[in-house]
């Protein structure tokens, strides 16, 4: 993801305006206790943790291939939102947690190093680089809304984020606002085309005989991957912009709700972001209890600076409201 001088001298001007609510020393405390202690209980059921990992992963790509085996217009319309979802889903998942901080198989045996390989590529079959996306991730939590920052969102030019919901955003050069792939053509990221082709190939097998293909090349390579993306785009525009803590990190936790798990790509995505920054190490479903933690511990104008609101209207008038913050910094600008 490109960073912007502009964005950069914004953010930093911005920040010394942004009035953050302060923790107090116990409430820090506390929910570092939780996050160790959630952490130490990962620790313990690592067999579990592996069991449920493969069976998420093998869960979604099955459910991905059968609806493609849906018939008529229902079918049609079924596999392009869920294959949408589905490709945004396991993309975030296996990307994030897998390649990018190697947290969804854990242990040291030959066989699960191999396993953990496996599992942490499989973002390519919807064609992104997890090489590049491991490259890139470790400085977000090193050097969060810095110039080091190598996937800076703390301030975003409207103009890009715009951009980045056009169709075909996540696949051509128009767009420099993503993070799933880099613009170079590397091994890795045509070894991340070829395998996303074999696997859509695959999809058009299932589903050419109940369906026209030029309809079903259309979905697999336009219509779905642009809902994917642009759930992608919405989470990443909302969990860091115009954030600012002294206490805790500097992000925004869309938490257990509606628009928590469709804009974090479920559950095991990034619903739970601010929760993420604070305990990295912590799994998907520990990271779903660490955030309900918080919300108890936060007072309500805590509360409601870092967490959205559970409504189902919270979160899209949170967005635009944002949005409109945004564009405001940036009319005039170049």
């Amino acid at each position: 993801m490109k960073v912007y001088d502009h964005e950069l001298e914004n953010w930093f001007r911005l920040r010394t305006e942004i009035k953050a609510p302060a923790l107090t020393s116990k409430q820090l405390s506390l929910i570092d206790l939780k996050a160790k202690s959630l952490l130490k209980q990962t620790q313990s059921h690592i067999i579990l943790h592996n069991f449920q990992s493969v069976c998420l992963i093998l869960t979604l790509l099955i459910t991905d291939i059968f609806v493609f085996s849906l018939e008529g217009t229902f079918g049609l319309m079924t596999m392009t939102f869920m294959h949408g979802f589905i490709l945004y889903s396991l993309t975030v998942y296996t990307m994030h947690e897998g390649a990018g901080h190697k947290r969804i198989i854990l242990g040291s045996s030959f066989f699960i190093k191999k396993l953990a390989f496996i599992v942490n590529n499989v973002s390519r079959l919807f064609f992104a680089d997890p090489t590049f996306y491991a490259r890139n991730h470790p400085s977000h939590h090193q050097h969060l809304a810095s110039k080091e920052d190598k996937a800076f969102t703390q301030l975003v030019d409207p103009k890009r984020i715009f951009k980045s919901m056009l169709p075909g955003a996540g696949i051509f050069e128009f767009n420099d606002y993503k993070i799933h792939s880099g613009d170079d053509w590397t091994l890795s990221k045509i070894a991340s085309l070829v395998i996303g082709l074999l696997y859509s190939s695959l999809l058009l097998l299932v589903a050419h005989k109940n369906h026209n293909p030029i309809h079903l090349v259309l979905i697999l390579l336009i219509v779905s991957p642009w809902i994917s993306f642009t759930l992608d785009r919405l989470r990443e525009s909302t969990e860091h912009l115009m954030m600012r803590s002294d206490d805790l990190p500097e992000a925004r936790e869309i938490g257990n709700s509606f628009w928590g798990y469709l804009i974090g790509g479920g559950p095991w995505g990034q619903p739970c972001h601010l929760s993420h920054h604070f305990a990295p190490a912590l799994p998907w479903y520990q990271q779903l209890r660490l955030s309900a933690y918080i919300k108890e511990v936060l007072t309500a104008d805590q509360r409601s600076y870092f967490f959205v609101g559970d409504g189902l209207i919270d979160y899209p008038k949170m967005f635009f409201s944002l949005m409109k913050q945004n564009s405001a910094i940036f009319r005039g600008q170049a």
